[in-house]
């Protein structure tokens, strides 16, 4: 691969990922007192403009890293972005575009549907009871306080227009494929390319499923160990409400039912298809699952 296009798709990759983060903080302006909680060093949470300037240097180091070493390793073993190579060398990138429509489409529908799966009164057997029980406390002046703690802990969410909403799935569909799959999966195929080299076993698709499952295990594993450390609102919550507390398996359930398709979907849309494929469906997933939960699984929930 010349150096030349190596840098040019850093470059885009890691651009359309920074200039999405800030438009998306622009946006939804979040506070920067919020922002003071996701840094890795203290800062004084009156300091607005340090805060802001240290989380975007923070997220940009991250994904310029990541961006970096997962196209290294793509490149390695002949993944990475077929459709933006093609552009960059200026070949034609129809044909690509239309190889990867049906997969994407199918992906995107399969996933919108998993993605509304753990909203379903099944995944959550006293929720109306439990809400009529907080809406109530809220409504006297212990819960008025409470509200005020929580909103100190993490401010309420911005009402969304519909453009800050698709940026929103935008950028996440593309920090996902970067980390995810760009960086992640590229570098488990690369290490399982070299075991088998080593031992001389297996095919080609077998490490590239390798590489994936081992992605996806990651990712449940991480996802459960976040769930056995609730955070700070949830303990404040439960310590209010101590029988709010479900059973663990039931909200693990929640948490890996949509995951898990996702994970191994798009890893595999990713080495079969390019990285344009698994960001344009998990794009258009997380599009399609907000229409239908609007529309159709409002009333299943």
């Amino acid at each position: 691969m010349d150096r030349r296009i190596f840098w040019y798709e850093f470059l885009i990759l890691w651009g359309i990922v920074m200039v999405g983060d800030a438009i998306q903080l622009l946006l939804v302006r979040v506070p920067p007192a919020f922002l003071a909680t996701q840094l890795y060093f203290p800062l004084h949470p009156e300091s607005s403009a340090a805060i802001w300037i240290t989380y975007i240097v923070q997220v940009g180091i991250q994904f310029a890293i990541a961006t970096a070493v997962g196209l290294w390793a793509a490149h390695r073993i002949g993944l990475g972005t077929p459709v933006l190579e093609a552009w960059l060398q200026k070949r034609p990138v129809r044909p690509s575009l239309r190889a990867l429509l049906l997969p994407v489409i199918g992906t995107a529908l399969l996933l919108s549907v998993f993605s509304n799966l753990p909203d379903f009164s099944t995944f959550h057997p006293n929720r109306k009871q439990r809400t009529a029980e907080v809406t109530a406390f809220f409504e006297t002046d212990k819960g008025r306080m409470l509200e005020e703690q929580l909103d100190k802990l993490e401010p309420p969410p911005r009402r969304l227009t519909v453009v800050s909403q698709t940026l929103s799935y935008a950028e996440s569909a593309v920090s996902s494929g970067i980390y995810g799959q760009l960086f992640m999966v590229s570098i488990f195929v690369l290490l399982a390319l070299q075991i088998r080299k080593t031992r001389g076993l297996g095919s080609d698709t077998k490490v590239f499923w390798a590489g994936i499952v081992i992605v996806t295990a990651i990712r449940a594993i991480g996802l459960i160990v976040r769930q056995l450390t609730p955070s700070q609102i949830d303990q404040t919550m439960l310590a209010v409400f101590p029988n709010h507390r479900d059973p663990f398996l039931l909200v693990a359930a929640r948490g890996l039912l949509p995951m898990i398709p996702s994970s191994l979907s798009l890893g595999w849309l990713y080495v079969r298809y390019g990285l344009e494929a698994a960001i344009l469906a998990g794009f258009m997933a997380s599009v399609l699952g907000y229409l239908m939960f609007v529309h159709v699984f409002v009333h299943l929930v």
